[in-house]
């Protein structure tokens, strides 16, 4: 979204149905779609990193163990030799563990809220309030056309013109609903998405440092 997308959607600016309102309308529309893919992207790689990271783990740990192993062999065998490797393996066990915390962080307090945003309802609801729009719209443009087509001596011309305001009307409060649950998206869970990406940097940065200290 540009700069001007960052404002949020005016209500009042909904009853005029400007073109420029229902672009506006669009583009929050557009951010919605981009970051329930962007949710599922994200879900994806984090379930492999953390599978990965496992492994990595386990793997790095098993590989001192045989080193040490190789060095209790005789003519190798030394006493020095022994706590050294034995040193390093309990470094590279803390090291790991602390990987393995870091792993559940990046799902504690960024990937579960976002999963818990794009399974809250809001996303779904957006795309249903969408199709009820288009459906209103295509309603109120057809009652529009009906009257437009009529000549003022018609009877029931007067039924027809209170045909067009009750469609408008119904039009208009489903675009006030779309807009606000659109506005909800782009503010309350957009901070609450800086929120994390924020927590993980931290946590990036105490688990490396931790690790270099050890």
């Amino acid at each position: 979204m540009n700069d001007d997308a960052l404002e949020m959607l005016d209500l009042e600016e909904c009853v005029t149905d400007s073109p420029h309102y229902r672009a506006k309308v669009r583009e929050f529309e557009e951010y919605a779609s981009s970051l329930e893919t962007s949710i599922q992207g994200l879900v994806k790689a984090s379930k492999a990193l953390q599978s990965i990271s496992t492994d990595y783990g386990t793997k790095s740990v098993d590989i001192v163990r045989r080193v040490a192993a190789i060095s209790k062999l005789s003519p190798l065998k030394d006493a020095k030799l022994e706590q050294l490797l034995a040193g390093f393996g309990d470094v590279l066990g803390e090291i790991e563990r602390n990987r393995a915390m870091q792993s559940e962080q990046l799902q504690h307090i960024l990937v579960r809220p976002m999963e818990e945003l794009a399974d809250n309802g809001l996303l779904s609801k957006i795309k249903s309030s969408r199709r009820r729009l288009d459906s209103l719209q295509g309603d109120y443009e057809m009652q529009l056309t009906k009257l437009l087509a009529k000549k003022s001596s018609e009877p029931l011309l007067e039924q027809q013109e209170r045909d067009v305001e009750a469609a408008k009307s119904r039009y208009t409060s489903q675009m006030q609903h779309l807009s606000l649950d659109l506005n909800n998206l782009a503010s309350v869970k957009r901070v609450e998405a800086l929120e994390g990406f924020l927590s993980l940097m931290y946590a990036q940065y105490a688990h490396y440092h931790q690790a270099f200290s050890s």
